[in-house]
């Protein structure tokens, strides 16, 4: 072999080597999030943005693939986080949807001037759908219900409504029926 054979061999192999090492770092398959530190249980005082910054960064320091950090998100949540998450993580695909569902719901609120110009900004009859909403963890955990036909609150009193009664009941706090009052009147929430 001669010298400058030998000297293409080596070379490529070195570039074979330097090569292998890239597509190591680029993710590592068993990389999850499940020694991240940073939880997020869902109240008023927890700042999503705080929990984003810190579950993106461990995602990319560790080179976490995308799947894997939408599943191990689960291990990060608890309390009504958790809740919400289980209503929509099947729904979820990207981890890009996952943290724009965290922010949707449970981003700061919008002042009242911006929340009118949007209400306002489309044409009668448009709609927006709503995403990444479990009305199933707004349920009380029962399987037992009776129905009864009757009619509407509003005026008009239309008899075209079936009312569901569960058998457990929802409490609602002083303090969550003064902050539905002021968003119902006001449009608002209180600081």
């Amino acid at each position: 072999m001669s010298p400058e054979l030998l000297q293409i061999l080596i070379q490529g192999m070195q570039n074979l080597q330097t090569q292998a090492v890239r597509n190591q770092t680029v993710s590592t398959p068993l990389a999850n999030l499940s020694a991240c530190k940073a939880r997020f249980d869902g109240s008023t005082n927890a700042n999503v943005e705080v929990f984003i910054d810190s579950i993106t960064t461990y995602k990319d320091c560790l080179n976490i693939f995308y799947e894997h950090a939408v599943k191990g998100l689960s291990m990060l949540l608890f309390d009504d986080a958790a809740t919400w998450w289980q209503g929509i993580k099947s729904s979820i695909t990207t981890f890009e949807e996952a943290i724009e569902s965290l922010r949707h719901a449970y981003g700061f609120a919008k002042a009242p001037h911006q929340i009118y110009k949007e209400l306002f900004s489309s044409d009668q009859g448009a709609y927006t759908p709503i995403k990444h909403v479990s009305l199933m963890s707004l349920l009380p955990d029962t399987e037992h219900f009776m129905t009864y036909e009757g009619s509407t609150t509003h005026p008009g009193c239309w008899e075209t409504t079936v009312w569901i009664i569960l058998n457990k009941p929802i409490y609602i706090t002083k303090h969550e029926v003064g902050h539905a009052l002021m968003l119902i009147c006001f449009g608002v929430l209180p600081t």
